[in-house]
């Protein structure tokens, strides 16, 4: 209705509607029609002002409203200040106490404090001014005092036993406020699993086992093809599958079954490779000058193969050491190569070894290969087992004399 922004209506236009009233009353007093309009404007203005009046009480309570700050209470007690920002304030009653005094019955009222209710963890964070060590700020919890020596915001958190605690805050000389709370814990939904559920998780947890054992067995396998030797810092590949699922085994202890089976097929997986036994004869005195054991692999062309770091970057790069044989050739004894050679020498980019051919012909046209093969085998096999072995038959040797053994 105030459509030009008219706002003093409360007692201007009520007085100016009561003169047109009073007006149309006097001079149509006669005419029912003329009353019963003056009748209608008298209701019509009588409402006005209390909308008004409810409006402009609605507008008071909303300004209050949005206007309204909360003022956190302020404890004094000297220069001493403290103000409680988060705390834990309990209700309080007041019950009444009958005493028999000088056989009359009176009563006496005395203070109550309701219990509040908090949930774990329970938060309190209080202002403290003008502290020092002399006039500190205690807040007992229970029967644990913390004590405030400085100014400052101090908020702490407490993890309570599910019954009623004491919180106060005070001075040396008064107690400032004091409450009681009731702590609950947060009440944790009981999950239920069906049987279906269990032996269908059993199920995906076999299979998921299954399938990554096959992967790994599969790249173990793949592994040894590629190194053709077993070279343990292959190994190093795994490590980071074994570390990640044994840190979170139930999220991720596939990984772990992955890592685990690669590691046993690359370590019992079959080797590629075939023996290299180089001897240098000594013709002079008619005896074995020298005999190297080497591990090789023939495709091409003969290549030597490492093991280590080295050998582990030359397998990953297909890169092998090859060896270039000069007039001589090898004597197959089953899976050992059998090579007489007067030199060897082994460079950066190659290995060359001249072979003894004139030893190694009259070796072969005399027939020894195919008579005596298996003996001949089981003698270099043999021969193999004790190269490998020297070192510690020697330790052991020594250990005998030295325990006297020997001269027993």
């Amino acid at each position: 209705m105030n459509w030009i922004g008219y706002e003093a209506h409360s007692t201007i236009a009520t007085v100016i509607g009561l003169i047109l009233l009073a007006v149309i009353i006097v001079k149509g007093y006669r005419k029912r029609k003329t009353v019963v309009l003056a009748l209608f404007l008298l209701m019509l203005l009588s409402s006005i002002p209390v909308g008004f009046a409810n409006q402009d009480l609605q507008n008071e309570t909303q300004d209050q409203q949005l206007q309204f700050s909360f003022q956190p209470q302020t404890y004094r007690y000297g220069d001493l200040a403290v103000v409680p920002i988060v705390f834990p304030y309990s209700m309080k009653t007041y019950e009444a106490v009958w005493v028999n005094e000088t056989g009359n019955l009176t009563a006496i009222w005395q203070e109550k404090i309701i219990p509040t209710e908090l949930y774990n963890p329970v938060f309190i964070q209080i202002v403290v001014f003008n502290a020092t060590k002399d006039n500190p700020v205690y807040l007992f919890v229970d029967n644990k005092k913390y004590e405030f020596t400085s100014e400052g915001v101090f908020s702490l958190m407490f993890n309570l036993t599910e019954t009623v605690h004491s919180f106060s805050l005070a001075c040396k000389y008064k107690i400032f406020v004091t409450s009681l709370v009731f702590v609950k814990n947060f009440e944790r939904e009981q999950y239920y699993v069906t049987i279906y559920e269990m032996l269908r998780e059993k199920q995906r947890v076999i299979m998921t086992c299954i399938f990554t054992a096959v992967i790994g067995a599969w790249s173990g396998t793949q592994g040894k093809k590629i190194t053709k030797v077993t070279n343990y810092y292959f190994l190093t590949f795994y490590l980071p599958f074994i570390v990640a699922g044994l840190y979170d085994l139930l999220n991720y202890y596939f990984l772990a079954v992955l890592g685990l089976s690669g590691c046993v097929a690359y370590i019992f997986a079959k080797e590629f490779k075939q023996t290299l036994l180089a001897v240098r004869l000594d013709h002079k005195h008619g005896r074995v000058d020298q005999a190297l054991q080497l591990d090789i692999a023939i495709e091409e062309r003969p290549y030597l193969l490492e093991s280590g770091p080295r050998g582990l970057i030359n397998a990953l790069k297909n890169n092998w050491k090859p060896i270039e044989i000069i007039s001589g050739e090898f004597i197959d004894i089953g899976d050992i190569k059998l090579l007489f050679f007067e030199d060897m020498k082994e460079e950066e980019d190659k290995i060359t070894i001249t072979g003894d051919w004139a030893f190694t012909e009259a070796f072969t046209k005399a027939g020894i290969v195919e008579e005596y093969a298996g003996e001949l085998h089981d003698a270099l096999t043999q021969l193999l087992k004790y190269e490998s072995a020297f070192d510690v038959e020697v330790a052991r040797k020594v250990y005998r004399i030295l325990k006297g053994e020997e001269n027993e």
